[in-house]
């Protein structure tokens, strides 16, 4: 053999190593589906927790568990420009999920995956129907919905009480919030 085909062939023994280093390499230290999945759905718990606290102090008692130490109790008030945030939140939801392989998570992760993708997709669908909620329905309004819920607010510790009374003060806001949603809806 001459020497151009010897070195020819180091050439490619040695790029093939390299190809094949830096595959395992990326394989290596890219973290799996499940580890994605695992990090997206416990970040989405803890948000979806923290933004909704009547929801949050129903579902959990220790907000601590799911690393909740700081928040601010708080009604979800309407704004008529909030949909643009939620569209942009709802896209980048659907857009970490679309880089998952479902086929790659755990049995009971890959039934969340198939429930929270089209959950996702028909959500952001809606923001294209703002007014098609029915938040004043006469059984299961808000305004019935509220009271249940103030009523049978558990008082277990300072944190509970001072949230109580935080939601309490913010109830005016918000009910101004859900007048104002209905007279859009009226208009629209």
């Amino acid at each position: 053999m001459n020497n151009y085909l010897k070195m020819r062939i180091r050439l490619l023994i040695i790029l093939f190593a390299v190809t094949i280093s830096s595959t395992l390499i990326h394989l290596q230290f890219r973290p799996s589906d499940q580890k994605i999945f695992d990090k997206f759905t416990q970040e989405l718990c803890r948000q979806e927790l923290m933004g909704k606290t009547l929801n949050m102090h129903f579902a959990v008692a220790s907000p601590e568990d799911y690393e909740i130490d700081h928040y601010t109790a708080r009604l979800p008030v309407f704004r008529a420009d909030s949909s643009n945030f939620t569209s942009a939140a709802l896209e980048n939801e659907i857009s970490v999920l679309k880089q998952i392989n479902p086929a790659n998570l755990r049995e009971q992760d890959q039934l969340l995956y198939e429930l929270l993708l089209p959950y996702f997709n028909q959500t952001l669908e809606m923001q294209n129907y703002p007014y098609y909620n029915e938040v004043f329905s006469p059984s299961s309004g808000i305004q019935s919905q509220l009271q249940i819920l103030l009523a049978e607010y558990t008082l277990r510790d300072q944190q509970d009480i001072e949230d109580y009374l935080s939601i309490l003060s913010q109830s005016g806001d918000y009910f101004d919030g859900l007048i104002e949603y209905e007279k859009l809806r009226s208009e629209a």
